[in-house]
This record gives C-alpha cells, structure tokens and sequence, in this order.
C-alpha cells in the first residue's frame, strides 16, 4: 500500500533501473492484470538486452533478490466449483539484480561503501553491503507530517520517538498538552510543576538548536491532540510509551482518534529499559514477580536493554507553520484552551522564590550535566558508596570533584 501523500508508483509492466557509482540496481514491475505470459516477457526481454552490460561492470558477485508473485490470477479447476478466493490478486513481482563495490558516489552515510541507494519516484531502496544479501527500503515523502508528542521524556537525545517522527518526513512540530487532570494544586505540587515548567524552556530551547520548536498547547490530549492531527493535515504520530493507567488509557483513546483518520501512530519504548509488556509475557500467568532475584532471571532472559539512540538529525525537518498559525483553528474551536509556556502564578501556584524548593533545575541540559558529574566521581562508583547515601539527602551540588 502507498503511504500518505507518496508519489505514485511506476505504471503496470514498466521497467526501471538505477545506477549509482559501483552499485546497480534492476527493478521489474509486473501489470496489475496482465497474464503471466506477459510478466515472463517484460522479464526476459529486458534481462536479454541489459544484464549482460550491466553484469560485466560488477566488481564483486551480483546480489539477486526475488520477491514472488506476479498479479495473476489461479486459472480454476474446470470441475471443481469456483471459489471467490481464488481469483484473488497477488503483489506485484520484484526483481532487484545488483553488485556492490566499496567507496563509490552511490553511498550514503559516513562514505564507508556500507550503503547504496536506488530507488523508484519516492520509494528507495538501501542495500546494506555490511549484511550481505539484507535491503530494507523506506519513503522518503515530500508532503508528509508527522506530530512528536513529548510527556516524560523531555529530551531529544536517546530519543526512538523522535527519531521516527523525523524519519522520511517533510514537517515534524513537536508538542506538549498541558493536561488539566495535573495541572491542579490538589494533584501535583509547586515543586514538581516548577519542574516541568522549567523542562519545557530546556526542551524547546534544545529543539531550537536543531531548527525546531516546542509548541506547548493547553487542554484535554485526548481532544487537543486528534484536533491538531486534523488541522495540520498531518499522517503520522509519534510518542513514547506510557506504563501507567491513566497515561495508557490517554493513549489508547489519543491512538484509536488517529488512526481512524489514517494516521500512522508510532509508540516505541524509551521511558523503561525493557518493554514491560514483554516482561510479563515471560512471568507465570502474566502477574509481575513479588521476589527480585525473580525479577533479575526475567530480565535477564530477554538480554540486554536496547542501546542508546543515535543523536537527532542537526536539522529536524520543518517547520510546518508558524506557531500562532498552527495555533489560532484550536483556539477557534475550543479545543485548546492556551498556548505558550505559563508561569506558576498564570496556574494557580503560589510562587517559589529563587533557592526555595528542590535545588535542581528541570531540563535534559541540568540532568546530563549531573549524570556526567556522579559519573566522574571514580572513587564514589567503584567502590559503590551509594548505600551509605543518606536517605534525606536528595541531591548533591555539582561540581562535588572526583571523590
């Protein structure tokens, strides 16, 4: 199936063929309905007059990858009754004939001859040579936009969602919904609040570093968020799981809204090491284990926890509008209540003066500074001083040396 806003595919029965630098590429669409005689002779005819030139420049052994079938359909038994099934279509045959050298100008990434790229309109196909015989192929789409809704993890580094959000797309807005069921006194407190708000300043000032903004919306996600998908004309959706009741039925609603509108919803797992619903699937009648050694065997049987992200791309593709823009059809419907980072006051929280309250500033750039910090003290880590922690200390200044 086409993806949202690709370019049309190549015409039933044509031929298409790529060559970059050392890497070839040989492509054969089949007719949607055509009988199998004129897929064979599309084939061979091409193969007849071009394989040969194109396989005597190879430096190394072709690659050759078939995927079956051709769109025809099953001839029925002349006495057995017709089965609606059987006349059903199958996926159009590939064909991709190809060799790869080392260093050529049809690579991609850091120049070291790993990959090579052909492709059809908008659809590309990339021939990792650093795992013989794998091609994975992905969409580069020049109108499409995704959402990145940030929660917990306020950060762009080690960030799977965002990372897909940007993956082959035009547009990319990153958002924030400040939700009412938190934003009240009686639920969460100044201190943590102040936190966030501080968060949000980070993060978008992290994202501005990339050519990107962080658009803080205020209302109920589960309204605000399919509103904003509509509006933007945006196809896919990207956030980071949430684990806890109230979040996971937020989401559950946020994602049924979209993908009802044929939004792509991507939701992979950062905010834990392990995905937990993996974890439970390994324990007995799928209840979480009371004993921790329990706990550690379950761990330890799906293996290492996935390594950090790569960084985010040094221009994060956008934007789709300006703010205001994006903002005033929300603001018009009622859906979205206010825009903007607020104040503690704008809230409904007494302010916190300068010093008052935990110490640590919220935000990605404070937590990677003290992560940095602790990890620099080599006497303190080796020897594994941390349980002689007192348990009303809840922080340490920076800058504590290597001790």
């Amino acid at each position: 199936p086409r993806s949202r806003g690709a370019a049309s595919p190549p015409h039933a029965g044509s031929v298409v063929s790529s060559t970059t630098g050392d890497a070839s590429c040989l492509l054969v669409v089949s007719s949607r309905r055509a009988p199998p005689s004129v897929d064979v002779f599309l084939l061979v005819t091409y193969l007849v007059t071009k394989i040969a030139s194109l396989l005597a420049s190879l430096r190394t052994p072709p690659l050759l990858l078939a995927l079956a079938s051709s769109r025809q359909q099953h001839r029925p038994h002349p006495h057995r009754p017709l089965r609606p099934n059987r006349h059903r279509q199958r996926p159009f045959a590939l064909l991709v004939v190809g060799s790869f050298g080392g260093g050529s100008s049809g690579t991609s990434g850091s120049g070291s001859g790993d990959h090579h790229v052909g492709s059809i309109g908008d659809s590309t196909i990339t021939f990792d040579t650093a795992r013989p015989g794998k091609a994975t192929s992905s969409t580069t789409n020049d109108t499409m936009r995704s959402v990145m809704w940030f929660r917990k993890g306020l950060r762009v580094h080690d960030n799977p969602a965002l990372l897909s959000a940007c993956e082959g797309a035009a547009a990319v807005q990153a958002i924030f919904v400040l939700d009412p069921w938190f934003m009240t006194p009686e639920r969460v407190g100044a201190n943590r609040v102040r936190f966030l708000l501080e968060s949000l300043e980070d993060l978008d000032k992290s994202l501005r570093a990339h050519g990107s903004t962080l658009l803080v919306l205020h209302g109920n996600p589960t309204e605000v968020v399919p509103a904003a998908l509509q509006q933007w004309k945006c196809g896919r959706l990207c956030y980071e799981a949430d684990t806890e009741p109230y979040g996971s039925k937020r989401d559950t609603a946020v994602a049924a809204a979209a993908r009802a509108m044929g939004v792509d919803v991507r939701t992979p797992v950062s905010h834990t090491l392990y995905d937990t619903k993996q974890l439970l699937a390994k324990c007995p009648k799928g209840e979480p284990p009371t004993v921790y050694n329990s706990f550690l065997k379950i761990a330890a049987s799906l293996g290492p926890p996935p390594k950090p992200e790569a960084p985010p791309p040094a221009k994060i593709p956008g934007p789709m509008s300006a703010a205001d823009d994006l903002v005033a059809g929300l603001l018009s419907s009622g859906v979205v209540t206010g825009h903007g980072i607020p104040t503690l006051d704008a809230l409904g929280y007494p302010a916190l003066p300068v010093g008052q309250g935990f110490p640590a500033r919220g935000g990605e750039t404070e937590g990677l500074l003290r992560l940095r910090a602790m990890l620099g003290r080599t006497k303190w880590v080796g020897e594994f001083q941390k349980p002689q922690t007192s348990p009303t200390v809840m922080w340490h200044p920076l800058g504590m040396g290597s001790g």
